[in-house]
This record gives C-alpha cells, structure tokens and sequence, in this order.
C-alpha cells in the first residue's frame, strides 16, 4: 500500500534521518527529522519534506540551514529498497506487546509477541501513521502522538536492522559480500560515499548500540495545514 503518483503529485520524502558518526570515539548517534517540520529558511519555506521535490540536494540544503548540521554524505532508499533489504537479512525481529494494526498500511500482527517480519511487513510497520493496538475493553486505541510516534518505530527497526546485518556478518563473514550486493542494489549514494569503508566505520558503533534522538517540537498551524516547529527546549 505505497500508492501512486496519481493520487499524490510531485516528490516528498516520507523519512528523513541523520545518522552522525563520531570519529573520535567511534559512537555513533540516530536523528529523525519530522517530515512535518515547518522551516523558513533561505533556500526553502514550507514542510522540511517538500524541499525533496526539488531533489536531494535542496533536502540536505534544507535540513543543513534548518538545524545548523552539516551533512558530509547523502544516502536514499526507496520503498522496493527498503523491501529488499528486509529480505537479504531474512527479515527483522520486531516486539509488540498487544494486537496491533494500521489499515493503511497493511500492518496486521494478531498477537502480542515478537515476530520476524519480512520486508513487506516490515514496510508496513514502518510507514504506520495510523498505528493501533487492541487495549483488554476490546477497543483499539491509535497512537495519539502519529508522525512522532512513527518515528520513535523508525529509530528503533533501523538500530535492530544494524544490529542484525552486524550480528549476521559476525556469524558467517562470508556473507558480507551479499549483504553488500543488496545493499548497494537497494540505495542511492552520494559519490564521494564509499560504502565498504562506511560500514566498517560504524560496525563498532553499531555493536556498541546507536544512541537515538528526537527532536523537541510543538504542533501549530500554518496557512490551515498541520505542521510541527521547533521549540526552543
């Protein structure tokens, strides 16, 4: 269910992160980025996730003006990217602790439990904007926070998908060649990039576990659109 360019125009990006590696101490940092965040900057007004319809670079421009970060390297994967590095994994573990669901997306996991989900699922899991669970009255409660709430999800499936392809080349070494395959098949990179050497950077910060943050922002509402801002905490 990623629908199609007729009932959506243009370009968004539908998941914005910065991934931040400290050379120093080989830690390594995840920032999700609300693609509802509201910024006025020189190069773009409006929703941090339409300056991607002038393409990546008006992305990395906005979110370097926005949030005073620079950003060294860009990497983009899309929705049939996403699905096949779920599978060259053989899927991900996910944890749910009731009945959940979002008819939006597909989600549909019937039991609380964890579950190997496959890339299809996992896709489903991780678009979820409309993410229910099923509470002891019978009655499934959405998550109230949305967006924010689907972020935190997002955080937490691409920390256990590090750990995973670690944990994976750890066990037979000799699978890293493939794993790499996938990957470089599944997403697009900036030039200067080199994904072996990126890999292997992080390899111990990943073991390590990434630390993960949000961003502290506030619901307004801007020209009768609902958009987040940036508080000052």
């Amino acid at each position: 269910n990623t629908g199609d360019v007729g009932e959506v125009t243009g370009n968004r990006s539908d998941t914005i992160m910065v991934l931040r590696l400290d050379n120093s101490t080989d830690e390594a940092a995840l920032l999700s980025v609300p693609r509802d965040l509201y910024i006025e900057t020189a190069s773009h007004t409006g929703r941090i996730n339409s300056a991607y319809n002038d393409g990546p670079a008006a992305l990395v421009q906005a979110v370097q003006q926005a949030l005073a970060l620079p950003i060294h390297h860009y990497v983009e994967i899309d929705f049939y990217g996403f699905k096949a590095l779920v599978e060259a994994l053989g899927g991900v573990d996910v944890c749910f602790a009731l009945p959940t669901r979002d008819l939006n997306t597909g989600l549909d996991i019937g039991a609380p439990g964890c579950f190997l989900l496959d890339g299809t699922q996992a896709l489903a899991y991780a678009r979820s904007r409309h993410y229910e669970q099923l509470q002891a009255d019978g009655q499934w409660q959405e998550d109230p926070t949305s967006d924010l709430g689907r972020s935190t999800r997002q955080r937490d499936f691409v920390n256990r998908c590090l750990q995973q392809a670690v944990a994976q080349v750890k066990i037979n070494p000799f699978d890293t060649g493939d794993l790499v395959k996938a990957m470089g098949n599944a997403i697009s990179i900036d030039d200067e990039l080199d994904p072996i050497g990126a890999a292997s950077s992080l390899r111990t910060a990943v073991d390590a576990g990434l630390a993960t943050y949000a961003l502290p922002v506030y619901p307004e509402t801007i020209n009768g659109d609902d958009v987040l801002l940036l508080s000052d905490r």
